[in-house]
C-alpha cells in the first residue's frame, strides 16, 4: 500500500478487510482521490461512481472490477455484488497481501454498529445505510439553519386554456410536527448528520414510480397507475346527493365511482392551509355554524375541491374552499387574507415579503376583485419579480378554471392535478436534493422543461438515466419495496418492530429479541426504544401510515428515558413531509400519534386481502376445519334423506381425517348409519370444504 494510502486509512480505524482491498486497488490504478472520497462516510459517492460505471461501461476497463463488488456490498447492494463478481469467495476471502497488520483485529469494534451483513466475509461491513439504526443517548442540537419543507410546490392543470403547467391542493404550507412547527431545521437525521438526498423516477407505461432515498436508503415511495389515478386537488363541479343534517355533512356526486362526502366545516369556515399565519385580510367567522340544512340543499350544484382521496369503503373528502399553489405563493380565490409562513422565522423578512406582496396585489385590501395569498417557505429570499410573477400567473390560471366552470356540466372535472412525476419534483424538489435522476427520455425531457420554467436555479439536478440495470435496482429500492410490506422490521440490535395496520389505527409493537444489552435491563431496554424510535419514524414515512397511530414502547422507569425516546422519534418526524402530531408517552409505555393521511398506504396500494384467509392474516386450522366437517354432517343427515355421503376438503384437511381421526369417522357413520367418502381436492383452500349428499 503507497505511504500515502496507508497514512490516510489509519485516520479511519473502521475500515475493513473488503474496505482496505478496494483502496488499494484504486491506489494501484492512480485514483486514490477517488478513494479518500468515497470512504469518507459518503454512500453517494460510492453510488455516484457506480452509476458512471453503468452508463459509460469503457469505464470499466480504467476501474478494478474488485471496486465495483465492494462498492456494492458497502451499499447494501448485495444481490448488485452477486452479479458482478461470481467467484465472491475467492476473492474477499482471503487477506489482501498488502493490507497493514493488525487491520483485521481493529475492524469489528468499530463496525460492529454499522452497515448491512455482506456474504463475502460474514460481519458488517461499514456503510451509511446503518445510521438509521444508530442508537444515541442524549437530545441532539441540531440547531435552525433550514427548513424541511413540506407541502405541495408547485402547479396542475386546467382544461379548456393553454395553461397545462399549473397546480392545486388544498393545505398547502403544512407543520412537520406540533411539537417542531416552532424550530427550522439542516438538512440533517435524527442524528444530526447530514443527509445526502436523491429523488429517482421509474417510468413504464402503465405505472410510475417515484423514490426519495436519503444516504443510500429509501425514506418515501409514491406509486401512480395508469388505471388508478390519485384525485387530490382536481376541482370538479358536482351535485348534492344527499343532506344529512344528523352528520352535519352531505354527500356529492362529482362523478366517481363513490359519491364524495362534505362536512359543514369545509363550507362555513374557509381553513387557511396549516402552518400559515394570516397577517392581513378578513378571515372567517368563528362563530355559531349554521345547520347543514341552511348551506346546501339536495340537487343543488356545488363546485369542490379534493383533499382525500377515496380510501378503503369510504368517499373522497371534498372541500368548497379551493386552493391553487404556485411556486412561492398560494392562491385562495374565495378568501381575503394575506399570509405569511410560518416556517419562515426571520422578522425582517417576513416584513419584506408582506410589504412586496401588499404591492402587487394592491393597497386596498377591501377591494372586491382581490384574492387571497399565502406567502410560501420557498417565497424566502425570492425578489419582488419572483413573486409579480407568481401573483399574474395565479390570475390567469384562475381566470382559466372560472371559464372552465361556468360551461362545466355536472361531473366535470374543471381543474386537474399533474401527473406524479412533476407533481413529485413540485411537492419534493428543493436546494437540499443533490440529484433527480429520471429512466425515461421522454419523462426527462418533461421534467427538465418544467424545472426549467419554474425553478431555473435548480436546472443542473436533473439528469437522464440511460444505464441497462434498472435505477430502482441500481439503488437497492426494490429489495426496500418488499421489505416494507412485511410486518416484522429488524432492528440492528436484534430487536424489533411489528406494525399491524387495520381499519381504525396502525400499530407498531417493539421487541428486544435478541438484544441482551450489555448492562442492566433499564440500559437495555432504553436503547432499543432509541432504535425503535427512529425506525418507527422511518417505516411511517416509507409505508405511508396515516390517522391514529400507536407506537408501544418496551416500558422504561425512568422519566428522563422516557422524554428522550420522545425526542428521538420527533427528530424521525422531522423530515416527514406530512403533518404529523405527538402527544406525551402514557404510563403503559404507550404513544399516540397522528399522521396526516391524504392517499392510501404502501400496502392498499400494491396488495389485496388474501383470498384464501380474506384479510384476517390467519386460517383455522386442519384441525377445527375437521369438527366443522364432522357438525355439518350430522345437520345435513337430519335436515335431508341420502343414502351416503361425499365430503370434498384440502388434501391437508382430508389427510387428518383419515389419519388421526379415522375413529371418529367410524363413529359418526355407525350414528348417522351412512357411509362416508372423503375426496382431497387439491385448489381447494384449507378453510374450504362441502358436503354432497348422494
Amino acid at each position: 500500500m503507497s505511504a500515502r494510502l496507508s497514512g490516510w486509512r489509519w485516520q479511519h480505524k473502521h475500515l475493513g478487510r473488503a474496505e482496505c482491498t478496494m483502496l488499494q486497488s484504486i491506489a494501484d490504478t492512480g485514483t486514490e482521490h477517488r478513494a479518500r472520497r468515497m470512504l469518507a462516510g459518503e454512500g453517494q459517492h460510492l453510488r455516484s461512481v457506480l452509476l458512471d460505471l453503468d452508463q459509460q461501461p469503457g469505464n470499466v476497463k480504467r476501474v478494478p472490477r474488485q471496486f465495483v463488488v465492494v462498492a456494492h456490498v458497502a451499499l447494501g447492494q448485495i444481490g448488485q455484488a452477486d452479479a458482478k463478481f461470481g467467484q465472491q469467495g475467492k476473492f474477499l476471502g482471503r487477506q489482501p497481501p498488502r493490507c497493514e497488520p493488525g487491520l483485521k483485529q481493529r475492524a469489528p469494534e468499530h463496525v460492529a454498529r454499522m452497515g448491512v451483513v455482506g456474504p463475502f466475509l460474514g460481519r458488517p461491513f461499514a456503510g451509511r445505510g446503518a445510521a438509521e439504526h444508530q442508537p444515541q443517548t442524549g437530545a441532539q442540537n441540531i440547531g435552525k439553519d433550514r427548513a424541511v419543507r413540506g407541502g405541495r410546490n408547485g402547479f396542475g392543470q386546467a382544461h379548456g386554456g393553454h395553461f397545462t403547467e399549473l397546480g392545486s391542493t388544498a393545505g398547502d404550507v403544512r407543520c412537520t410536527s406540533t411539537v417542531l412547527t416552532s424550530n427550522r431545521y439542516k438538512c440533517l437525521d435524527a442524528l444530526g448528520n447530514s443527509v445526502s438526498e436523491e429523488i429517482l423516477i421509474n417510468m413504464t407505461p402503465r405505472e410510475t414510480r417515484v423514490g426519495v432515498v436519503e444516504n443510500g436508503m429509501l425514506q418515501e415511495l409514491h406509486v401512480e397507475r395508469a388505471s388508478r389515478r390519485g384525485y387530490v386537488g382536481n376541482v370538479y363541479k358536482g351535485r348534492v346527493q344527499r343532506v344529512m343534517p344528523g352528520m352535519q355533512a352531505v354527500f356529492v356526486d362529482i362523478g366517481l365511482e363513490r359519491a364524495a362526502f362534505l362536512h359543514a366545516s369545509d363550507i362555513v369556515r374557509p381553513p387557511l392551509p396549516e402552518a400559515a399565519e394570516v397577517s392581513t385580510g378578513n378571515g372567517a367567522s368563528n362563530g355559531h355554524m349554521p345547520s347543514i340544512s341552511e348551506l346546501v340543499h339536495e340537487g343543488q350544484e356545488i363546485v369542490v375541491q379534493v383533499v382525500k382521496d377515496p380510501i378503503g369503503t369510504k368517499g373522497a373528502r371534498l372541500s368548497t374552499h379551493l386552493s391553487i399553489p404556485s411556486r412561492y405563493l398560494v392562491l385562495l380565490p374565495h378568501a381575503r387574507t394575506l399570509g405569511i409562513s410560518t416556517r419562515i422565522e426571520d422578522d425582517n423578512e417576513r416584513q419584506r415579503l408582506k410589504e412586496v406582496l401588499t404591492s402587487l396585489i394592491g393597497e386596498d385590501a377591501s377591494s372586491p376583485p382581490r384574492l387571497g395569498y399565502i406567502v410560501r417557505t420557498n417565497a424566502e429570499g425570492q425578489s419582488a419579480e419572483s413573486l409579480a410573477f407568481d401573483v399574474t400567473y395565479l390570475g390567469k390560471v384562475w381566470r382559466v378554471v372560472q371559464e372552465n366552470i361556468a360551461k362545466a356540466k355536472v361531473g366535470d372535472r374543471v381543474y386537474e392535478e399533474l401527473a406524479l412525476p412533476l407533481r413529485a419534483l413540485r411537492d419534493l424538489l428543493n436546494d437540499d436534493i443533490e440529484k433527480v435522476r429520471v429512466d425515461s427520455r421522454e419523462t426527462y425531457e418533461k421534467v427538465a422543461k418544467f424545472v426549467h420554467k419554474f425553478m431555473p436555479s435548480l436546472d443542473d439536478r436533473i439528469e437522464h438515466y440511460s444505464g441497462e440495470r434498472p435505477i430502482f435496482d441500481l439503488y437497492g429500492v426494490e429489495d426496500e419495496i418488499q421489505r416494507a410490506l412485511r410486518k416484522e422490521v429488524p432492528l440492528k440490535s436484534g430487536g424489533y418492530l411489528i406494525v399491524d395496520q387495520t381499519e381504525a389505527m396502525t400499530t407498531i409493537d417493539v421487541n428486544t429479541g435478541g438484544y441482551l444489552g450489555t448492562r442492566n435491563l433499564e440500559e437495555t431496554v432504553y436503547r432499543t426504544n432509541l432504535e425503535a424510535a427512529q425506525a418507527a419514524a422511518r417505516q411511517l414515512r416509507l409505508r405511508n401510515l396515516g390517522g391514529i397511530i400507536i407506537i408501544d414502547f418496551i416500558d422504561m422507569t425512568d422519566e428522563e428515558h422516557k422524554r428522550q425516546v420522545i425526542r428521538m422519534l420527533e427528530k424521525g418526524l422531522a423530515r416527514d413531509h406530512a403533518k404529523t402530531t405527538v402527544y406525551p408517552m402514557s404510563p403503559l409505555g404507550l404513544v399516540e400519534m397522528t399522521r396526516k393521511r391524504t392517499t392510501e398506504s404502501l400496502e392498499r396500494q400494491l396488495c389485496e386481502p388474501c383470498p384464501a384467509c380474506m384479510g384476517r392474516g390467519t386460517v383455522k386450522t386442519a384441525e377445527t376445519v375437521t369438527y366443522e366437517i364432522f357438525r355439518e354432517i350430522t345437520r345435513a343427515v337430519r335436515q335431508f334423506n341420502a343414502q351416503k355421503l361425499l365430503v370434498m376438503a384440502s388434501p391437508k384437511v382430508v389427510g387428518r381425517i383419515l389419519e388421526e381421526e379415522s375413529a371418529a369417522v367410524a363413529e359418526l357413520e355407525e350414528f348417522i348409519s351412512k357411509s362416508i367418502r372423503f375426496q382431497a381436492e387439491e385448489h381447494y383452500s384449507q378453510e374450504q370444504f362441502d358436503v354432497v349428499l348422494l
